[in-house]
């Protein structure tokens, strides 16, 4: 195995979900749950268009990025790239220590927008991982990692669009 393939980041994702006690916690706290919805659009409207998913995200920690979600439209449907760092956390979940920040990237594949969730799947050596992404707003999203049965537990984490620039 080449040393590129050993520090791919959807490798180091694929250890850190099969490392036991290590959670994802959302990083931010929200008093509770919105249904996501598109820029322009009345609060409680689902995101339905491509477009409102288009653009840069990123988790962070202490000014620290653990994941980038790069979300671009081709051909009518969503395409991009996930990047991801290490990260340690405690018992309850809670991230306590970004290792390694978010580098590389692993293009992602199987987009599919239904229902207001953008799921896709991030392959490598280890197989696929698969996550959902849904929008809380037009700068703030959720990406929850779906975890098979028996997998650790693992909390959505919040995501941050790059503001777009002139």
């Amino acid at each position: 195995m080449t040393a590129e393939k050993r520090n791919s980041p959807a490798r180091r994702l694929g250890h850190f979900l099969s490392c036991a006690g290590l959670f994802f916690l959302l990083a931010s706290a929200s008093a509770g749950m919105r249904r996501p919805f598109p820029a322009n659009a009345r609060p409680g409207e689902l995101a339905t268009k491509a477009e409102d998913f288009v653009g840069t995200w990123r988790a962070r920690f202490k000014d620290k990025t653990f994941a980038v979600l790069k979300l671009k439209k081709d051909e009518g449907s969503l395409a991009g790239a996930f990047a991801a760092g290490d990260i340690n956390t405690n018992e309850d979940g809670d991230v306590v220590e970004v290792v390694s920040e978010a580098n590389g990237e692993q293009d992602i594949q199987s987009a599919k927008l239904a229902d207001g969730k953008l799921s896709f799947q991030v392959k490598d050596e280890d197989g696929p991982t698969e996550f959902e992404f849904t929008l809380s707003d037009a700068a703030h999203g959720r990406l929850k990692i779906m975890v098979p049965p028996g997998g650790p537990k693992l909390n959505p984490f919040a995501m941050t669009k790059d503001e777009a620039k002139p």
